[in-house]
């Protein structure tokens, strides 16, 4: 689990997640799991190349080989 570590949420991404449920854009959950993942640069189930939060998705199972991109992040270098 070293090459994957867990992320806790801060205060700022719970506030954030408040304000986005409050206003019916999302539920709390999913819009606390994308703030989240939004500070630590990372994201789940979106498109492959989008940004969000300032982090670019990565789909390290988009194509038929995995991009450069992930290929540098599943290094051990």
């Amino acid at each position: 689990m070293g090459v994957f570590p867990t992320i806790a949420p801060s205060q700022p991404a719970v506030r954030q997640a408040l304000q986005v449920a409050s206003s019916g854009r999302a539920s709390y959950w999913d819009a606390l799991l994308i703030a989240t993942a939004g500070e630590a640069s990372c994201a789940e189930d979106l498109a492959d190349g989008d940004v969000l939060f300032g982090g670019r998705v990565i789909n390290p199972f988009a194509g038929t080989v995995p991009s450069s991109a992930a290929e540098a992040l599943l290094s051990d270098e």
